[in-house]
């Protein structure tokens, strides 16, 4: 799973926090309708990983690792920021995912996902890891970063 931000979006601004290592990301609903219907089903994604991650006591091969992009600005051009986990140490359940209202700069009130996520401490991923994954071999590869291989096993 990608997730790519560079923080331009005014009424839903994502944050990042380096030095405590936490991503604020805000979900893909940008207008009126049900918060779960978006173009990407994205934020259903949000939901489930994040309903997956606090309800089931272990992960299958299917959770997918979620790598974190920032665009730089320049064309197409994305930094690697790292590998993103759900939730954040200290927050709970109904603090890692919550739905919130706001109103756009186009005075439209809808709700939207805000989503923590933590960065882990992982500065390269290999492709050997990512095919690895595209195959739902993510947990079993070898090259599956250790700190996200101890949070999966220990969240």
């Amino acid at each position: 799973m990608v997730l790519q931000t560079d923080s331009s979006n005014l009424d839903w601004p994502d944050e990042l926090d380096i030095e405590n290592g936490l991503f604020t990301y805000y979900g893909d609903k940008r207008g009126l309708g049900d918060l779960h219907d978006t173009k990407r089903d994205g934020n259903k994604i949000l939901r489930s990983i994040f309903e997956y991650c606090h309800g089931k006591p272990s992960p299958t091969t299917a959770f997918p690792p979620i790598l974190l992009f920032w665009k730089t600005g320049t064309y197409h051009d994305t930094r690697f920021l790292g590998v993103a986990v759900p939730g954040a140490k200290g927050m709970s359940s109904d603090e890692d995912l919550t739905a919130i209202w706001s109103t756009s700069s186009k005075g439209v009130r809808f709700q939207n996902y805000r989503a923590m996520f933590t960065i882990l401490n992982v500065p390269v991923v290999s492709r050997c890891w990512l095919r690895d994954a595209q195959n739902g071999l993510a947990l079993t590869s070898p090259y599956a970063p250790k700190p996200w291989l101890d949070w999966i096993n220990k969240r």
